[in-house]
């Protein structure tokens, strides 16, 4: 994935589009690396699907699309193919970016900086967790006061 930029369009449409069209679990990884930043658990899910999972995956489409899917239903296919279907980085970017109604390459480009986002030893950027804690001294409301 080339670097975003500030007024970058979030790419989730068309990574669906992408997803979607795919025929074979070779395609379905060729679609998901040209947002390889984003979409590390993505990959990490497709590189160790088998074979015999590909009408899992197909299922898991077809279920995450029908609103009337029973509860449980989309739950199994969301516990297996959730990260494929939207890897976590591009998800926290499109939330952040909908919630400051700003462009989605400015939240890629902010939460970088801020170091919520880091690059793994493999390329793909992870969401740091500790990094949305707050820093000590600062009052917060999960804290009490001591």
């Amino acid at each position: 994935m080339k670097e975003p930029h500030y007024l970058t369009e979030d790419p989730a449409a068309d990574y669906a589009r992408a997803i979607r069209g795919a025929k074979g679990f070779r395609q379905l990884l060729a679609a998901i690396k040209k947002w390889d930043t984003i979409c590390g658990d993505a990959i990490l899910r497709v590189e160790r699907a088998k074979p015999g999972e590909w009408l899992m995956w197909r299922m898991a489409i077809k279920i995450a699309k029908r609103e009337s899917s029973p509860p449980e239903s989309v739950e199994i296919a969301m516990k297996d193919w959730g990260q494929v279907l939207m890897p976590a980085v591009m998800f926290r970017l499109s939330m952040v970016a909908q919630h400051y109604k700003a462009p989605w390459g400015t939240a890629y480009i902010r939460l970088v900086y801020l170091g919520k986002l880091k690059k793994n030893s493999r390329g793909y950027l992870e969401i740091q967790e500790d990094a949305y804690e707050k820093k000590p001294g600062r009052s917060s409301p999960r804290q009490k006061p001591s």
